[in-house]
């Protein structure tokens, strides 16, 4: 997480520099990484980088591929309270809600009781 007047793809090397997820092969990404440096540094991290792009719309909506993914996700982590508005004190405790709201969600799914 950074600041607010922080562009996504700005971040986008240092966030794999660190590579918080060891496992992550993949990343979708929409046209805002289309620039060289986004795809420099997915390659020396050793993840390969797909811009997700649909054909321009044509007079309606077009739903783009994979976007949906990331759609859903910012849903479910805005269903939790605390994380609908920055409530916390440091960018670390907040990073940990969010966390901490997906871990409820997928103890949820495992538990399928009625």
């Amino acid at each position: 997480m950074t600041a607010a007047n922080v562009q996504d793809r700005a971040a986008f090397a240092d966030l794999l520099a660190k590579n918080p997820f060891p496992s992550v092969e993949h990343i979708w990404a929409d046209k805002g990484y289309t620039r060289q440096a986004p795809t420099d540094a997915a390659t020396s991290a050793g993840i390969e980088l797909e811009i997700v792009s649909g054909p321009k719309p044509i007079g309606g909506f077009v739903v783009q591929p994979r976007r949906w993914v990331v759609e859903r996700t910012n849903g479910w982590i805005n269903r939790h309270r605390r994380l609908v508005r920055q409530y916390e004190a440091t960018l670390t405790a907040h990073e940990a809600s969010v966390v901490l709201s997906q871990i409820r969600l997928l103890l949820r799914r495992l538990d399928r009781r009625p």
